[in-house]
């Protein structure tokens, strides 16, 4: 299970464990962003400071409706405890995590200041 809370703006934060370099666990803390599909952004500063590997350029089409092109990063996180490879988007804002972690899940959240985030897999 993943624990959160919920922020003073009513946002829902995670903190998403990461394998950094030497497999050292890092936490980003990210908010959920329900328009985005993939799995996480992050600015190029963490990017470089965890040490992930480059692998290609992407384009998607971002909240004000205008195409952007990002660059996309090899990364590990662990999620529910197991080890999970995903694709990061160098985003230059707080980190956002995507949809693509849901999936699978349900999430509950109590939408008070400070209020529990819970996210499990689905029975």
């Amino acid at each position: 299970m993943i624990i959160g809370r919920v922020n003073d703006e009513y946002e829902i934060e995670i903190a998403v464990p990461m394998e950094g370099p030497g497999g050292h666990l890092h936490y980003v803390q990210g908010i959920l962003d329900t328009g985005f599909t993939g799995a996480l952004t992050m600015p190029a500063s963490m990017i470089a400071a965890l040490g992930l590997t480059w692998f290609s350029q992407d384009t998607a089409q971002v909240a004000n409706g205008a195409i952007d092109r990002f660059d996309c990063y090899n990364a590990v996180i662990i999620w529910d405890g197991m080890p999970k490879p995903i694709t990061v988007q160098a985003v230059e804002m707080q980190p956002l995590v995507g949809m693509r972690l849901l999936i699978g899940r349900q999430m509950t959240a109590h939408f008070v200041k400070g209020g529990r985030v819970e996210v499990s897999t689905i029975p």
